[in-house]
């Protein structure tokens, strides 16, 4: 008998967002515990790129995660404080 897989779960970058318009989706809250958390994600980063693909929107945001699963790393680039800071988010379930 054929065994069934369950299907992958969609992955997000566990945090709450503003758009700041003409920079990017500035992060308002991160989920506590979160694996985004632990990545290193910070409340008043501004998301610049999401595995090189710019994201000067919530929406251009969600649509570089659109392909994305839970479980696995993306590569963000922020700008902390005025500089751009580059690391792995490891994406949440969503």
């Amino acid at each position: 008998m054929p065994t069934m897989k369950a299907p992958a779960t969609h992955g997000r970058i566990a945090a709450k967002y503003h758009n700041d318009w003409g920079k990017g989706p500035r992060v308002m809250s991160v989920e506590k515990g979160s694996k985004t958390a632990r990545s290193g994600l910070r409340v008043n980063d501004i998301i610049m790129k999401i595995d090189g693909r710019p994201c000067k929107t919530k929406a251009e945001m969600d649509a570089a995660l659109s392909d994305k699963r839970a479980g696995n790393p993306v590569s963000v680039v922020v700008n902390r404080d005025g500089h751009n800071t580059a690391f792995n988010v490891t994406l949440d379930p969503a």
